[in-house]
């Protein structure tokens, strides 16, 4: 069971308590449509359980775009970042879904000299 930072709780909290349900970040969030909950429900859910799947927090794209359109002006990418570093320290630094092991590979192995290339001289 992943034991969430109490940061991470309270940013949870605050948007499960703040939301509105007005459905504007709705709109336009391929991500929030396929949840179909507003912000209250899904954060109020993890509230009340202490627990999140993780393939709802890697689901959002981290765009901000739900926080420029929120009348309060909350910040649905932030909840979702704690969330998922509280993943990755509860795994040890391990990333919570198979699914993204590609980017771990890409983290690792993206500044090697086999897979980059430079030219000297421009």
């Amino acid at each position: 069971m992943i034991k969430y930072s109490e940061l991470t709780l309270a940013k949870a909290t605050y948007i499960s308590q703040t939301c509105s349900s007005c459905r504007r970040c709705q709109r336009d969030c391929v991500f929030l449509q396929q949840q179909g909950k507003t912000p209250a429900e899904l954060f109020g859910d993890f509230v009340a359980s202490g627990q999140m799947d993780p393939k709802i927090a890697y689901s959002c794209q981290l765009c901000q775009h739900c926080t420029l359109v929120c009348p309060h002006k909350l910040d649905l990418a932030a909840a979702f970042l704690a969330i998922r570093q509280d993943l990755i320290t509860q795994n040890k630094g391990h990333l919570p879904l198979k699914q993204l092991n590609g980017v771990r590979f890409n983290q690792i192995f993206s500044n090697f000299r086999f897979f980059t290339y430079t030219r000297k001289g421009d």
